[in-house]
């Protein structure tokens, strides 16, 4: 009887653990509404972005869906097959390393918003290359602001293209006049 009580504690524990093992080891999903990034002194917070936040500094939003684009694809099936191997080859968490790095180079304390917006894929060049888009939206604590679209490279965190850029701008303080310079 003893025996019994023993098997099933530990067929319980073993249960317990490899569920817990499971939770813990499954890849990380980049959130729809992409990555805070806060500097304090020389360490760096990350989460995930809030609607709050999104509405509390009026963050760009994309026009569209997080989506997957191939270029020259010629079947469903070659796009499938193209979308699991992105999924093999790039580490998940490659726009957490970005937006540290980026984070890093700021020397003043601030906030880092970082948002995937599309994942392309050129089929038709060797080897197969792996681009994102996304944008990046800085938030000083005077209330500048200054935001971008970037085409990045998952694979060396390298921006190779930049556009959309923000002159830096307070969205809280309005200008003093009515001529463009803000002078009466």
């Amino acid at each position: 009887m003893d025996f019994k009580k023993r098997f099933f504690t530990l067929i319980g524990l073993l249960t317990v653990f490899s569920f817990a093992y499971f939770l813990s080891y499954t890849p990380k999903e980049i959130p729809e509404d992409g990555f805070t990034f806060k500097k304090q002194g020389k360490a760096t917070q990350v989460s995930p972005t809030t609607r709050a936040d999104i509405k509390k500094y009026n963050l760009p939003s994309p026009k569209e869906k997080e989506s997957f684009s191939v270029l020259g694809a010629k079947s469903k099936k070659e796009v499938q097959d193209l979308e699991k191997a992105y999924r093999e080859e790039i580490d998940p968490e490659w726009i957490e390393r970005l937006g540290k790095k980026m984070i890093d180079q700021q020397t003043d304390p601030v906030k880092l918003f970082v948002r995937k917006i599309k994942t392309f894929v050129n089929a038709e060049q060797y080897p197969i290359q792996y681009k994102e888009i996304v944008t990046f939206t800085y938030r000083e604590d005077n209330g500048n602001q200054v935001s971008y679209r970037a085409i990045v490279d998952p694979l060396t965190l390298n921006i190779e293209k930049r556009w959309d850029r923000t002159i830096i701008e307070n969205p809280i303080e309005k200008p003093r006049g009515l001529n463009p310079s803000g002078r009466y």
